[in-house]
């Protein structure tokens, strides 16, 4: 017998929008953190966004990547530019360009569908800050480095 009256049976789901859903850095703020702090903190801010869509292996593997990645930049930046003389806002302009590219395909859908259901975004100002902290610390560990070789 139907009772017209009976709310029908249905499985609840959670909305999209949750009030725990971390904010993510768009894109470009991956590009400015990439271009004024290099690889490694693009690398950072995207293994932020790839651990907040719940893919921890990607980010792993893209940390991985750019740290390595970087360590080869620094060894070809030595050779490189004696024998071609670059500008050195070359590499910083390619590593940029790169990252930009590898972000769009990891995760710009991802971005996308979270902008459409009103999800947090961090702000480019806080990606640039970011750059500067990873600039420090990686110009720390340059000087450190070329003063225990100079010893």
């Amino acid at each position: 017998m139907n009772n017209i009256y009976k709310t029908p049976d249905a499985e609840l789901v959670q909305p999209a929008t949750s009030g725990n859903q971390l904010a993510l850095y768009k894109i470009s703020g991956v590009g400015i953190a990439t271009f004024f702090g290099s690889l490694i903190a693009g690398g950072y801010l995207a293994a932020y966004n790839l651990k907040a869509l719940g893919r921890h292996h990607e980010a792993r593997n893209v940390m991985i990547t750019t740290v390595t990645a970087s360590a080869l930049l620094v060894i070809v930046s030595y050779t490189l530019p004696a024998r071609f003389n670059l500008p050195g806002i070359a590499a910083g302009i390619v590593q940029t360009m790169i990252m930009v590219q590898f972000s769009k395909k990891w995760f710009a859908y991802d971005i996308a569908s979270h902008m459409t259901n009103h999800g947090k975004m961090h702000s480019n100002w806080n990606a640039f800050g970011i750059s500067i902290l990873f600039l420090l610390l990686l110009l720390g560990i340059i000087f450190l480095i070329a003063y225990f070789l100079a010893i």
